[in-house]
């Protein structure tokens, strides 16, 4: 199966194009780390500045504005979905190709997934990585397992197990991360969000309530694709959260 892309009209490789340079130094300084775990440094306003879009006024002083910083690189967590996108320029520099056809080759057809996806592009063909990757509720809960088993699918290692343990783990040196400091419930790791407790249990989270909960330990997998509310919907969370702490109590023994 394939990944298919759909245009969209609004410019999202032009509104984060301003913020690449200025985040440049901080994510090769820290292995791209500060980019994984939103932890630029940077304030949501200025986050909310750069995706504007074209009315911002794109030049050498708009990029010194997004380079100013409220806390060190790698020090402070801050949700800001446009990070989300740097990355996605860095993959496609990095491998050559646009970021569905790596996705499509590396992982979507290696775990045969069942139906081709849909990723959002903008007018210059650039996917919105920040967002806007649309699949079948069997083809996630099979990433879901891909991650549950560290990278392996049926004995062939597709994503390093070390790596996807670094980005699934709560680590010591990075207690801005932690669930209770980085948001009230949740922690996080590098694109995940990791749930609180000794057990390493974590999440995706896109748009809306759409949520893949993944339990190493057991390889349970649950995938909840309904919609909820805009914005962050805590009786939502919490309520979905519950259910998969039983499940994992039911299925994959105590937490």
């Amino acid at each position: 199966m394939k990944i298919e892309v759909l245009p969209d009209a609004a410019a999202v490789a032009q509104a984060g194009a301003a913020f690449v340079a200025a985040e440049a130094r901080a994510a090769v300084a820290a292995r791209g780390q500060c980019l994984l775990a939103f932890s630029g440094g940077h304030t949501p306003w200025q986050m909310l500045e750069i995706l504007a879009g074209e009315d911002v006024p794109w030049g050498r002083v708009h990029v010194l504005q997004v380079d100013e910083r409220v806390a060190p690189a790698g020090t402070r967590f801050s949700y800001a979905s446009v990070e989300t996108q740097v990355l996605g320029f860095v993959l496609t520099g990095a491998v050559g190709r646009s970021a569905s056809e790596y996705l499509e080759q590396k992982i979507w057809q290696p775990i045969g997934a069942e139906a081709d996806a849909t990723w959002l592009i903008d007018r210059s063909g650039q996917e919105a990585t920040l967002c806007c990757l649309n699949a079948v509720l069997r083809d996630y809960a099979r990433l879901g397992l891909l991650l549950a088993h560290d990278g392996n699918w049926r004995g062939r290692q597709i994503i390093p197990a070390a790596w996807v343990r670094d980005a699934t783990s709560r680590h010591p040196d990075q207690r801005h991360l932690w669930a209770g400091t980085a948001t009230p419930f949740l922690g996080y790791g590098y694109q995940t969000w990791i749930l609180p407790g000794e057990r390493r249990m974590f999440m995706l989270v896109g748009a809306n309530g759409q949520r893949i909960y993944v339990d190493p330990r057991s390889k349970l997998v649950m995938v909840n694709t309904s919609v909820s509310k805009p914005g962050l919907d805590l009786f939502s969370l919490q309520e979905m959260t519950a259910l998969w702490t039983a499940l994992v109590r039911q299925f994959g023994g105590d937490t």
